[in-house]
């Protein structure tokens, strides 16, 4: 178990971004191997390869050995002299099964280069130059290098110098997938043969369609590539939704008496008060606070919503009408500002340098109360403390040891600079599924997770809510894997579930560098019959990747400054 909590931080945040990026480039890898596409790199990471494995070299760390040699047999000592060629360029591939040669004539000499792959790779693979009195070898890892040896010593004795031009690494082209770990670990890629990505590799722009790359293939495969990571994602989300539900069960609140209501809320317009007993919805009687919301749930997409409220012994009716509601999770209460009693706001993390750092507040404190007025939600503390800004004001906290007295003064703006959750206190049981419901109720989660997700993105582009509040970067994300961590394999899985929504919705927008991106000039594409100009592809891609970097320095600036 990893105990510090920046160390855990870190290595769960690795965890969750790892089987993230993992699973949905898997998806792209596996969809193009079923279309007979050709996968050059599969990378977690972008940037630098530190560590892979592929079939011919094994384990490797950095570079792969050398794969090419482009080089000339040429006469002469090269020292101090002119040196003449005996042969044209040639260029030495290691990946070809077969034996190759080269030969050169010179005065009824012959001078032969060759090579074979002998024994495993690539201590044994040598080039051979055959002279009339000579007979050297050497690894082509030693030529590629430069390295002084007595192959290269022989030669020159002979006044033979062989020429190295250019050495190529990797495998690219050669249908060999090499699987690595790369520098930067904010996502990663799968190098699709004949498909400009993330690699910005356009060797392969200047040669004719190949029946193994991207760009030969039908629209339709195209977009089954292009779509099979957010598929993934997708899938995997629902997995582990459906694993916990059946694995977990659901809990359900015993109650239906209303614990608060939000200040200036959609409830508190309706005429929703704190104490109010649920009875029914729509006619339908309600059983506990779950019932309560899956039944607003249900009639809200099909109609008004009449709730028939208990108060002081006599019955009110409230009506949320059609629309209002929308579909979220963990948002639903928050969406009309209604919550449940037994309610208690509790704190998940205190910043450093803030109100509550300074007066003693700890993360896992229950707040009770704001100067002996009871809290019964986050929501509800968050209100008081914005009213009392700069004002002094007293926390009743609990703690495992007793009740604390803690006077604390929000700054400027209202904050007192914690991150705040709430807990259940009041009566509950655990509902336990088969697998097909629990397959049903990962089903719903995920729903819901993609319509919060789009009801929030649609606020950024209204500018109904703040870019600051609601993007979380890497350092957000690590803080929330630790302390999810903390709370036990559940949450921590639940929130990956929730992060693989969100990568799988992220990416299917139709921006450069994204799939959804490339999905669109996919369609464009498949509408006109012939491909957009490659020098508007590569530049569009440039254009999305260096803001999707702007933007992740901004979000990562965000994280520091929030």
């Amino acid at each position: 178990m990893v105990t510090n909590p920046i160390f855990s931080e870190i290595f769960y945040f690795i965890v969750v971004i790892s089987v993230l990026v993992s699973v949905h480039e898997f998806g792209h890898f596996l969809a193009a191997r079923l279309c007979k596409m050709r996968t050059d790199i599969f990378s977690i990471g972008f940037g630098t390869r530190l560590f892979g494995f592929n079939k011919r070299a094994g384990f490797t760390i950095r570079e792969n050995p050398p794969n090419k040699i482009h080089f000339s047999i040429e006469e002469g000592s090269g020292v101090g002299g002119s040196a003449k060629h005996l042969t044209d360029e040639r260029t030495i591939t290691l990946i070809e099964q077969a034996c190759a040669s080269v030969v050169a004539k010179n005065n009824n000499e012959i001078i032969q280069c060759t090579h074979a792959t002998v024994g495993n790779f690539p201590e044994k693979i040598t080039v051979t130059v055959v002279l009339e009195k000579c007979v050297q070898q050497a690894t082509l890892e030693e030529l590629a290098g430069g390295i002084e040896t007595s192959f290269t010593a022989a030669l020159r004795a002979e006044g033979i110098t062989l020429q190295t031009i250019e050495t190529t690494y990797g495998y690219e082209g050669a249908g060999i997938c090499d699987y690595r770990l790369s520098l930067l670990p904010i996502g990663g890629y799968v190098k699709i043969a004949g498909m400009i990505d993330e690699s910005m590799d356009t060797q392969f722009l200047s040669a004719k369609p190949q029946p193994w790359e991207f760009r030969a293939h039908p629209t339709w495969q195209k977009i089954i590539v292009i779509c099979a990571g957010v598929a993934m994602n997708v899938i995997l989300a629902l997995g582990l939704y459906t694993w916990l539900a059946y694995s977990h069960g659901e809990e359900t609140y015993l109650t239906r008496t209303v614990g608060s209501v939000s200040p200036n809320s959609y409830a508190e317009k309706i005429g929703f008060h704190a104490g109010d007993e649920i009875e029914a919805v729509n006619g339908s009687v309600v059983k506990s606070w779950n019932d309560f919301f899956k039944k607003m749930l249900v009639e809200s997409l099909q109609k008004d919503v009449n709730i028939r409220l208990r108060r002081t012994n006599s019955d009110t009716v409230v009506t949320i009408p059609y629309g209002v509601i929308t579909p979220q999770s963990d948002s639903l209460a928050q969406n009309i500002g209604v919550y449940p009693s037994g309610m208690l706001p509790v704190i998940v993390d205190v910043n450093a340098g803030t109100p509550a750092e300074t007066s003693g507040i700890q993360a896992k404190d229950s707040i009770i109360n704001v100067n002996g007025i009871p809290m019964s939600s986050d929501v509800q503390l968050i209100s008081v403390i914005h009213e009392h800004a700069g004002k002094q004001i007293t926390l009743g906290v609990k703690r495992a040891d007793g009740m604390h007295a803690i006077g604390i003064t929000p700054d400027a703006d209202g904050h007192i600079g914690v991150h705040l959750s709430s807990y259940y206190t009041g009566p509950s049981e655990t509902i336990h599924y088969n697998i097909q419901q629990a397959f049903v109720a990962g089903a719903v989660l995920v729903s819901m997770d993609f319509s919060q997700m789009g009801d929030m993105l649609w606020k950024l582009v209204r500018g109904k809510t703040s870019i600051k509040q609601n993007l979380a970067g890497p350092i957000a994300i690590a803080k929330m894997a630790g302390k999810t961590s903390e709370e036990g394999i559940g949450y921590l899985l639940t929130l990956m579930a929730m992060l693989s929504v969100s990568l799988a919705g992220l990416n299917i927008l139709p921006i450069p560098a994204l799939d959804g991106g490339h999905l669109v000039f996919i369609v464009i594409e498949g509408a006109i019959r012939r491909e957009v100009p490659q020098k508007v592809k590569i530049a569009v891609q440039q254009i999305g990747f260096f803001a999707l970097l702007a933007l992740m320095l901004f979000i990562v600036y965000n994280d520091l400054t929030r």
